[in-house]
């Protein structure tokens, strides 16, 4: 319905430029027997300027809306199509068909599923932050330092090491 509103739109501007178009010729007429001056002549001119260009402007209003048709319908925005304001109903249809093709096939929803799963995993770590937990660090060191003077010459630390950590217990 929109579509027919921009086309009839479209329609209704075609007229007005033809008009006009006579209008200029019927001031060229008058100006070459001398009934007519350069202003009436521009005025014509100008006039058809901008018929022409307000019909430019609802064509391409018309060519983005289907534009942006095509790309909500997840199609080339390059594509050639002609809009019909009649629509045909297909009695075959299926919900389950239609929703195991949405799903599959439009990247909104796909990023919108994916975003759910995500949000699902990022809810589970927050509430894992509510349990305590135990951190363990285990390794090896070795420490070697030589001095020319002073009352330690050599240190020497090496040896494993372990270390426990209980976090999240609540004190109180």
């Amino acid at each position: 319905m929109y579509m027919r509103k921009l086309l009839i739109g479209c329609a209704a501007l075609v007229l007005p430029a033809a008009f006009v178009r006579g209008q200029l010729a019927i001031v060229q007429a008058q100006q070459s027997v001398g009934l007519a001056n350069n202003a009436d002549l521009f005025q014509s001119q100008v006039d058809l300027n901008t018929q022409i260009q307000n019909l430019q402007a609802q064509q391409l209003i018309i060519d983005q809306d289907k534009t942006d048709l095509l790309t909500l319908l997840t199609l080339r925005p390059d594509s050639v199509i002609q809009v019909e304001d009649t629509i045909l109903v297909d009695r075959g249809l299926s919900l389950p068909k239609i929703m195991g093709g949405v799903q599959t096939a439009n990247p909104d929803i796909i990023a919108a599923i994916e975003q759910i799963t995500i949000n699902k995993y990022i809810g589970k770590q927050v509430a894992a932050q509510w349990y305590p937990s135990l951190v363990t660090n285990v390794g090896y060191n070795y420490s070697r330092t030589a001095n020319s003077q002073g009352f330690s010459l050599l240190n020497l630390n090496y040896g494993p090491y372990v270390a426990l950590g209980l976090f999240g217990i609540p004190c109180c």
